[in-house]
């Protein structure tokens, strides 16, 4: 077996001071507007330890394992201060087997946890695109349970073709949310779900009197 253990620990920062004008034809001259939630501050800590490990089960077939977790503690400064602390499992569990030569089949269970923007933690205003976003001082990190069911064949002289079979559980999903007293900013929706399929093929169309020509194909569905 083949054994590795890995260890980070990032210390991340943000600090924002935004300041907001608004033009005023009475004094022809640009007014400051409060904009308390643009200023602040948000920092960091974080820890991930991971094992891993790796064999052979026959000679076609090999696993590998992945487990352990993430620990961080995130606090905000600024108009809406907020200090939280999060620890999520990690990990994930693949097979890889080549039934026949030149035919692989790969099965992905994994648990994932995405980073967040320290951006969205605080306001902000794009002019040229005449958009605003709240800050968002709860903002969690989005996890995900993962299942992938690769399956590549390759043809030879006459190309490969991959299909890709996917289904995903989230928590947290992050993405733009309604705000009260209106506008948006990032926010978290309790649970979501995403499943398809991805197919992409090559089809070499040398072996049939066409020198130098293939064909490429991708297509994709998903819910």
């Amino acid at each position: 077996a083949d054994w590795q253990l890995s260890g980070e620990a990032a210390f991340n920062r943000l600090d924002q001071e935004g300041r907001l004008f608004g033009y005023d034809a009475d004094v022809a001259d640009y007014v400051e507007i409060p904009f308390p939630s643009g200023v602040g501050g948000v920092r960091e800590d974080r820890y991930e330890g991971l094992l891993s490990v790796g064999f052979p089960l026959t000679a076609n077939l090999s696993v590998q394992l992945i487990a352990g977790g993430e620990y961080s503690q995130i606090s905000q400064t600024g108009a809406n201060p907020n200090a939280r602390s999060f620890q999520r499992p990690k990990g994930s569990l693949s097979l890889a087997w080549a039934p026949m030569s030149g035919l692989d089949i790969n099965l992905l269970v994994a648990r994932r946890v995405g980073q967040l923007n320290f951006g969205d933690f605080l306001a902000s205003v794009n002019l040229s695109e005449d958009q605003s976003n709240a800050g968002n001082n709860d903002l969690r990190p989005q996890q995900n349970w993962d299942i992938e069911l690769q399956i590549a064949k390759n043809f030879g002289a006459y190309g490969s073709a991959t299909l890709t079979l996917f289904d995903e559980s989230i928590e947290d999903l992050v993405l733009i949310v309604p705000v009260v007293g209106g506008g948006e900013a990032r926010g978290n929706l309790a649970s979501a779900h995403r499943r398809g399929a991805r197919f992409t093929g090559t089809l070499e169309l040398g072996p049939l009197g066409w020198t130098g020509a293939q064909l490429d194909l991708r297509m994709e569905i998903e819910d």
